[in-house]
């Protein structure tokens, strides 16, 4: 069953029920698009919902406890697929499935490209990302251009539905995986600063607010893929090495002894692919960018937790 619009770079959010909501994005023409659509998998079908008063891509949306959606920032695409300096927005919106947006919100700067997790007690942080500013040097490609790294972390407070500055990142931060591991606390991957690859992790921790450096990498790298395994483990799969190119390398992390171990690689190099876990505990990984070769990958990759292989 194929959307009603063809789209990247756009959100989509599992619903208690088993749906999926289908955000923004950028459409056929490389401009941001405002669509949402319904997924009811039990059928197969799409469905269209109200549509978003302003098109919006590299944003972010989660699922709040009361069943209504959190749509914050957002920016445009570069020639790389990237958040770039134009058109990033300052906004948030409070989302509704019956009747569309209910409220817009005010961010405290503007961001695209970053990360969004809801908290245990149904507050949602909103970390790193890219503003309107340009970026010191490319990450990535010739001529290219993206906005700033930031190091700066939000938070959206339910009951009083505002937004309030947290305690920064240890250093900027784009271009990153995150997953929640440990019940449910953010964890940030890799990513890039303005001008380098990263190898930096933090993790969240509730009891100050704030983030903290866990074991880095072994080997830097933006856009990697980040699974968590039903062992508690943190897969870190492929990505890219800036102005280098996409790498087939895989890691292991163990929160219970915060270290990191070589696994297995992937295959073909690539980026930009798209991972989830599976109510067996192991991951699937899903296409990618084969930057050496210049092939959209199709092939899908089911790695084992119990073997460590893929």
């Amino acid at each position: 069953a194929e959307m009603a619009r063809g789209r990247s770079h756009h959100t989509a959010t599992l619903l208690a029920d088993g749906q999926v909501i289908v955000m923004g994005g950028d459409g056929p023409s490389g401009a941001p698009i405002d669509s949402v659509e319904r997924f009811d998998p039990s059928t197969e079908t799409w469905s269209e919902l109200p549509g978003l008063p302003e098109p919006r891509s590299n944003h972010t949306t989660t699922l709040l406890e009361d069943g209504r959606l959190l749509v914050v920032g957002g920016a445009h695409s570069n020639q790389n697929g990237s958040p770039s300096p134009e058109g990033v927005l300052s906004t948030a919106l409070l989302y509704d499935l019956a009747r569309g947006v209910v409220a817009e919100l005010s961010l405290v700067a503007p961001r695209g490209g970053h990360q969004a997790f809801r908290l245990s007690g149904g507050d949602v942080l909103i970390a790193g990302g890219s503003n309107d500013e340009v970026g010191s040097e490319c990450t990535s490609v010739p001529d290219c251009q993206y906005g700033k790294a930031v190091a700066t972390v939000e938070r959206f407070d339910v009951a009083s539905m505002s937004w309030a500055a947290e305690a920064e990142l240890a250093g900027v931060r784009m271009l990153f995986g995150a997953v929640e591991i440990e019940g449910g606390a953010p964890f940030l991957v890799g990513g890039a600063s303005d001008t380098a690859s990263l190898s930096r992790v933090e993790r969240y921790d509730p009891r100050t607010g704030g983030f903290v450096l866990a074991a880095p990498l072994s080997h830097a790298r933006l856009r990697p893929t980040v699974v968590a395994l039903g062992d508690g483990r943190v897969l870190a799969a492929a990505g890219k090495i800036a102005n280098v190119g996409p790498i087939g390398l895989t890691e292991l992390y163990d929160p219970a002894r915060d270290v990191w171990t070589e696994g297995p690689e992937i295959g073909a190099p690539r980026t930009g692919a798209a991972g989830t876990t599976l109510q067996s505990g192991n991951a699937l990984v899903m296409g990618g960018f084969n930057q050496e070769t210049g092939d959209v990958l199709d092939e899908i990759l089911l790695f084992d937790a119990a073997s460590s292989s893929w």
